[in-house]
């Protein structure tokens, strides 16, 4: 009789390798592609858009008005301390200004500054998933170099209604800088691959030259894309971990920005996939909404 042990084994093993790509290609089919991460990320900057041009410009910070102030001061307490007992009581309280204008801005103001502080990280995460997958770095740069001048009038227009506003940049340049850090990091490891010491300082030099060149534009969050998008990178082992790290830079800010920590939940969820390409579909939506909410703003007489 034939021994037929080594052909069962093989047969095993194929039959393994076989039943492991299936549950692979389920899980796979469980997540979003990259066009729906894209697409989450379009909503939340919106969110970040309406935000920062209409209910800014509604609010004018520098005269809130009476009735807005407690609803200011009980949504902060609610949500630095938690939603203690005192915390409902003077957000019970401060109800009764909803009538004003700017009371019920402050309440959308704090909302959608909650829920726009997700579209950072993703747009972080898609970069540099792309850096990482990319065969063509040195062009992803110039083409978000010119992203960024694109922007910028739109940008300008939006924040303060004139064509050319030098107080700040827009958040593109922010990328653009940190495409240009990972572009160095890349380069350093693999010059000098056995040289720990030498790469770990070059390293060191780079981001400090990266955030304090994103600081000179003169808009304090423009380092925040920098150092996210350099974390992210270092931990590109595990996509959860330089996300989390991410998010917790964005708290320095503030602490209403512990809720960028949603979006872990998209990014858990990315299986990998390309999906159906956008093109540039995503990184024209950012001047074109800009430009949109600025005439918005403007027939609003906010300007």
């Amino acid at each position: 009789m034939e021994d037929h042990s080594a052909l069962l084994k093989q047969a095993d093993a194929f039959n393994k390798k076989v039943k492991s790509t299936k549950q692979k290609q389920k899980k796979e089919r469980r997540g979003i592609t990259m066009n729906m991460f894209k697409k989450i990320t379009m909503f939340f900057l919106l969110i970040l858009n309406i935000n920062n041009v209409l209910i800014n410009r509604i609010l004018d910070v520098n005269s809130i008005g009476k009735a807005a102030e407690p609803l200011r001061h009980a949504f902060q307490q609610a949500y630095e301390v938690g939603w203690r007992f005192q915390a409902n009581l003077n957000f019970s309280n401060a109800m009764s200004d909803f009538f004003d204008t700017k009371a019920v801005a402050w309440a959308f103001y704090l909302i959608f500054t909650v829920f726009g502080c997700i579209a950072l990280p993703m747009l972080c995460y898609i970069l540099v998933d792309g850096f990482q997958k990319s065969q063509r770095i040195r062009w992803d740069i110039i083409e978000m170099g010119g992203f960024a001048l694109l922007s910028e009038i739109p940008y300008d227009l939006a924040t303060s209604g004139k064509w050319m506003d030098y107080k700040s940049q827009n958040l593109f340049f922010g990328f653009f800088i940190g495409l240009l850090v990972l572009a160095a990091l890349k380069k350093i490891a693999e010059k000098w691959p056995e040289a720990k010491y030498v790469r770990y300082g070059l390293n060191i030099l780079v981001v400090a030259v990266g955030l304090i060149i994103s600081m000179l534009g003169l808009s304090y969050y423009l380092c925040f894309p920098v150092l996210i998008m350099v974390l992210m990178y270092a931990f590109r082992s595990s996509k959860l971990m330089g996300s989390v790290a991410g998010c917790m830079t964005m708290m320095t800010m503030s602490t209403y920005y512990l809720c960028s920590m949603l979006s872990l939940i998209p990014i858990a969820a990315y299986n990998g996939k390309p999906g159906k390409k956008m093109g540039y579909v995503l990184y024209l939506f950012y001047p074109i909404t800009l430009l949109v909410l600025y005439f918005i703003a403007k027939g609003m007489n906010l300007y």
